[in-house]
């Protein structure tokens, strides 16, 4: 755990006890972090900010244990690369809107990380536009990934990253400590509650701070052609359609599959959640507009080659976006 992760930390009285450090990294591997009434552990050089015994988000950390530590890497599938090439270009251009703050250190946050495609993008994409100083904290609420986020790091001698365990509706930061904060992929959409952690993350932004993020859209078009020419699912949807959540079947590796509760968002609610906690829109994207999602696929054919081409080229086009299997936002904090 590298110790300036401490100054970020919303307490007024903090307290480190370490039990052993990392022969490594010379770094806290284990110990007690005592922040005000709160107790918090050091387990294998992970700060976990979580009580996992008392914490109702924790229910679900089990779920995400259970599946691989990088199942959503590139190269598992052309799928998954056009998904993080759109990732990729919204993380350009929001450290572009971004460059109007001035100099001194970027704090980045990067919420429901895995292990770690944000932080490794982002290292890149700062050195690339020639930011000098900043700080990454990735957080997320399965330890499985982070051990191997953890492991690159050490391995990259990165002394700017960190990890740790932490969910995402209850940020254990101090109020206006972040310049930047990513939810890509999957953070927003899981939660019970995820109204907290549009406010959570508008809590811990510094005023003209940016937040990028995705989230699942009720109103896909690949989804709403599949409903059309199939009656059953037509009807399975109409009869769910008010409800908030649904469950989403994620198969593992080794047989047998999770399930997992999921928000889809449609375009009316995401802005009125952005505006509701002090952002205004800055950027729109579609994610699968066009090119239909299929991650049990691993390679396009021609059409599908076309269509990816097409959506990289359209994918922050009115209506285009619009019709994403996930609606993709860069916004910019405003209030106080």
């Amino acid at each position: 755990m590298r110790e300036w992760v401490l100054e970020y930390l919303r307490c007024l009285d903090i307290e480190i006890r370490v039990s052993k450090w990392d022969r490594w990294t010379g770094e806290p591997y284990s110990g007690i972090i005592k922040c005000d009434n709160k107790t918090y552990y050091i387990r294998r050089g992970i700060a976990i900010l979580l009580d996992i015994k008392t914490d109702p988000v924790s229910r679900i950390k089990g779920l995400y244990e259970a599946l691989p530590a990088a199942p959503w890497k590139a190269s598992r599938s052309d799928w998954i690369r056009h998904m993080r090439y759109i990732h990729l270009r919204m993380l350009i251009d929001a450290l572009v809107a971004n460059k109007e703050r001035g100099e001194g250190t970027l704090n980045i946050l990067a919420l429901g990380c895995g292990w770690g495609w944000e932080a490794w993008a982002l290292r890149a994409l700062l050195k690339r536009l020639n930011y000098k100083r900043f700080r990454i904290i990735g957080i997320d609420i399965a330890n499985k990934p982070l051990k191997l986020a953890r492991k690159l790091l050490r391995e990259m001698r990165e002394e700017n990253i960190d990890f740790m365990v932490s969910p995402a509706e209850r940020l254990p930061f101090k109020n206006a400590s972040f310049d930047f904060v990513t939810g890509l992929f999957g953070v927003l959409d899981h939660s019970k509650v995820y109204p907290l952690i549009f406010k959570e993350v508008s809590r811990v932004l510094n005023p003209g701070g940016i937040f990028v993020f995705t989230v699942l859209n009720k109103f896909a078009l690949d989804w709403m052609i599949k409903v059309i020419k199939n009656p059953r699912l037509y009807i399975k949807t109409v009869k769910k359609a008010k409800d908030p959540f649904t469950r989403v079947t994620i198969p593992l590796p080794k047989g047998g599959s999770i399930r997992i509760p999921t928000h889809y968002y449609n375009p009316t609610e995401v802005g009125k959640l952005v505006r509701k906690y002090g952002f205004e829109k800055i950027r729109a994207y579609g994610l699968f507009s066009i090119l239909p999602m299929n991650f049990k696929k691993k390679k396009f054919d021609l059409h599908h080659e076309a269509l990816s081409k097409l959506e990289r080229r359209i994918c922050d086009v009115f209506p285009v976006y619009l019709f994403g299997r996930y609606l993709g936002m860069i916004v910019k904090k405003t209030s106080q």
